[in-house]
């Protein structure tokens, strides 16, 4: 068995995480043809995220790897806000493990890691988003306890429109008031 080392994510990291970044967004996109598609200017706005990610002060990047080559990242984020209950809430925003890497428990030690900095920061509560289809994250995620709360739900707006049969003659310029 292979010795998997969590660290937390350098700049060093950066290609290999916006690789991976990549990799996720097709493996979801797979997963469920209704999710947003990334663009050409969403590909190469990756790595600009990815920096944004490295750099981000209430956060917190960490990689897995295995003989010096990573094999997945995952990125918590910390939220405090006074307007709600919990007010000191760990977001995960990205966790993603290589193909043939996964179900060898590195997404769990992954998360491990995260809550070990959640913990640190106060943090009450966990959140996160996955995409519905996407089978290996429902079935990762439900077994660690997480069920869904807030259902987001999406259609062209051609399609609503026809569906309430709103004729294009009808539609008039939207005159803003701010």
């Amino acid at each position: 068995m292979e010795k998997t080392k969590i660290r937390p994510a350098e700049t060093r990291d950066r290609e290999e995480l916006v690789k991976m970044r990549l990799q996720m967004q097709r493996h979801m996109e797979a997963s469920n043809p209704g999710i947003w598609r990334i663009t050409e200017e969403g590909m190469l706005q990756t790595g600009p995220d990815v920096d944004g990610t490295l750099s981000d002060e209430d956060g917190r990047v960490l990689v897995a790897e295995e003989d010096g080559m990573v094999i997945g990242f995952a990125h918590g984020h910390v939220a405090r806000r006074n307007a709600y209950t919990p007010r000191v809430v760990g977001h995960i925003k990205t966790i993603y493990v290589k193909e043939p890497k996964r179900r060898r428990g590195v997404g769990s030690r992954l998360v491990k890691e995260l809550c070990l900095f959640f913990r640190a920061e106060g943090v009450e509560e966990v959140n996160l988003r996955y995409v519905l289809g996407n089978k290996e994250a429902e079935g990762f995620w439900r077994s660690l306890g997480f069920n869904p709360v807030i259902q987001t739900a999406n259609t062209p707006l051609d399609a609503l429109e026809r569906r309430l049969k709103i004729r294009p003659e009808q539609s008039k310029p939207f005159k803003k008031t701010f």
